[in-house]
C-alpha cells in the first residue's frame, strides 16, 4: 500500500471513527427525549438477580427519582443503592475495589445487562470510584461503584487521598462499599 493510500484509509477511519460518536451522541439525545424511569417489576427483577447473584444484606434500597445521567442530562430513573461495609460485602471472599466492580459487572451481564460501545458515554473512573452504563434490549443503566472509608458523624475528611492500600489496611468495618444504579427506558408507545 502507498504511503498515500495509507494517509487516506486513515483519515477516513479518524472520520469514521468521529462520524460513529456523533451518531452515538444524537441517538442517545433522541433517546433522552424520551426515556423514563425503568418500570417497576423490572427494576425490582434487577435489584433481586443482583441481591442473590452478589450475595449481600441488607438488600439494595429502590426508589424511583430525578438523576443526572451524563449526557443525557437529568432523567426520571429507577434507582438502586447498596451502601454497606466490608464485613458485610467481603464475607463472600471479595476484597477490595476492582474485586467489588468484577462482581458486579459479572452479576449484571448474567441477568443480560451488558456493555457496549453506546455506553462508553456514561463510563468515567478515579482511585477508588467507577461509572460504566450497561444495557438490556433498549433499556439503559448507568452503574457507579466506590469504596471508602467510614469516619464517625462529623468526623473531618483526612487531608491525605484515600487510598485503596489504606483502606484495605483497615478494620472491615471501616470500609465503607457504595453501589448505585440509576435505569432508564424509553417510552413505550
Amino acid at each position: 500500500m502507498t504511503t498515500q493510500r495509507k494517509r487516506t484509509v486513515t483519515q477516513l477511519l479518524k472520520q469514521l471513527g468521529v462520524s460513529a460518536l456523533m451518531l452515538t451522541l444524537a441517538l442517545s439525545i433522541s433517546y433522552a427525549a424520551k426515556a423514563g424511569p425503568l418500570p417497576e417489576r423490572e427494576c425490582a427483577d434487577l435489584r433481586d438477580g443482583l441481591e442473590k447473584l452478589i450475595e449481600i444484606t441488607p438488600a439494595f434500597e429502590m426508589w424511583t427519582d430525578i438523576v443526572d445521567m451524563p449526557p443525557l442530562g437529568k432523567r426520571k430513573a429507577c434507582r438502586l443503592k447498596f451502601r454497606g461495609t466490608g464485613v458485610i460485602f467481603e464475607r463472600a471472599g471479595r476484597r477490595g475495589f476492582d474485586a467489588a466492580v468484577q462482581t458486579i459487572r459479572k452479576a449484571l451481564a448474567t441477568q443480560g445487562w451488558l456493555e457496549g460501545p453506546a455506553q462508553s458515554l456514561f463510563a468515567a473512573d478515579g482511585p477508588l470510584g467507577t461509572r460504566f452504563g450497561v444495557s438490556k434490549l433498549s433499556n439503559v443503566c448507568v452503574v457507579s461503584v466506590s469504596l471508602d472509608e467510614a469516619r464517625a458523624l462529623g468526623a473531618p475528611v483526612p487531608e491525605s487521598p484515600v487510598s485503596e492500600g489504606r483502606l484495605l489496611g483497615l478494620n472491615a468495618a471501616k470500609r465503607i462499599y457504595t453501589i448505585e444504579l440509576a435505569c432508564i427506558t424509553p417510552a413505550r408507545q
